[in-house]
């Protein structure tokens, strides 16, 4: 499966065979790549300030506000845990099975990938 995000703020998921799975319709425009997980879950920011969770299938799992546009891809740490960066300053760190609990420890504006080492 291929995931594109777009202008438009829909998530597009695509088959190999280049047909249409589905569409999700976030808030505003859709700027990171979507992070998947082992069990095909599909984590995601939005310029409507959230961060979503996708079921496989394109149900949402769940979705919260950071605060602040989330243009930066996710990314998963080495202990499985997964951050997101976003305009609000903050590296938050989630689990696709819940939403995350908003960490207010200030940091640059985030507009890529925060990196791990």
């Amino acid at each position: 499966m291929i995931y594109i995000g777009s202008f438009d703020a829909q998530l597009y998921a695509i088959r190999t065979d280049g047909t249409l799975y589905w569409t999700f319709r976030a808030g505003d425009r859709i700027l990171s790549s979507a992070l998947v997980d082992a069990k095909g879950a599909i984590l995601f920011g939005s310029q409507d300030d959230r961060v979503y969770a996708l079921e496989p299938e394109g149900r949402l799992r769940w979705s919260v506000e950071l605060g602040g546009d989330v243009d930066s891809s996710p990314i998963l740490a080495a202990d499985g845990t997964i951050f997101v960066g976003s305009d609000d300053r903050n590296c938050t760190p989630c689990e696709l099975a819940s939403a995350p609990v908003v960490d207010e420890k200030a940091t640059p504006r985030l507009n890529t990938q925060p990196p791990l080492r």
